[in-house]
């Protein structure tokens, strides 16, 4: 276990950004590294920590961040706390206090390697699912796999799955603006595909 807290590099680039008020093509441009090279960082695609030294410390610098914090893992946010700032009322309310409690248990277990699974699951879904949402065809090969897709990252972290779960999510994903730019931000109306999608996956 990784102390309980992982390092979401994606997230610890991302927050930085934002809070210097820059673009992508700044940070990119003041450490001396293509947009795209950037863009795998800051997506999740490739991790920082992993690059050359010189890359890393040119983007810390960049974000002004410290480089040896970053390595000691100080920058480190807690997943449970973050997840219960910004969706512990609706999801209790919707699904009850034992369900989020055992999912919180879950997420504090989780090791390094449990955790690399689900950022690579993810990445998977969202490739699949924009390559899906691209056909127009919700009930469609590309769209079902993207649901089953879906299905096994949610497994990493809630023991209990469900289809009606699933199908909860998928139209919470669509009522509330924070879950909506999760999958918005692959192509507009995207998360209203894929609601769409998870409901024909288990079953109008």
């Amino acid at each position: 276990m990784v102390n309980q807290i992982i390092q979401d590099e994606k997230k610890i680039l991302f927050d930085a950004r934002k809070k210097l008020g820059l673009t992508q093509q700044q940070v990119a441009d003041k450490a001396h590294i293509t947009i795209r090279h950037y863009q795998m960082f800051e997506s999740g695609e490739r991790k920082l920590s992993t690059s050359s030294f010189i890359t890393a410390s040119k983007v810390l610098e960049a974000l002004e961040l410290d480089l040896t914090a970053f390595a000691r893992g100080e920058y480190a946010v807690s997943l449970v706390d973050e997840n219960e700032q910004k969706y512990g009322e609706e999801i209790r309310e919707k699904y009850g206090d034992k369900i989020v409690d055992e999912s919180n248990t879950k997420l504090k277990g989780l090791t390094q390697k449990q955790y690399d699974k689900s950022e690579r699951l993810r990445l998977s879904l969202e490739e699949t699912l924009k390559a899906a949402f691209d056909t127009g065809d919700s009930a469609g090969e590309l769209a079902q796999k993207a649901c089953d897709l879906h299905r096994q990252w949610l497994c990493v972290f809630y023991p209990k799955y469900s289809k009606e779960y699933h199908k909860g999510l998928g139209e919470m994903y669509v009522a509330d603006e924070r879950f909506r730019e999760n999958y918005d931000k692959l192509a507009p109306g995207c998360t209203e595909f894929l609601r769409d999608a998870i409901n024909i996956y288990c079953g109008e």
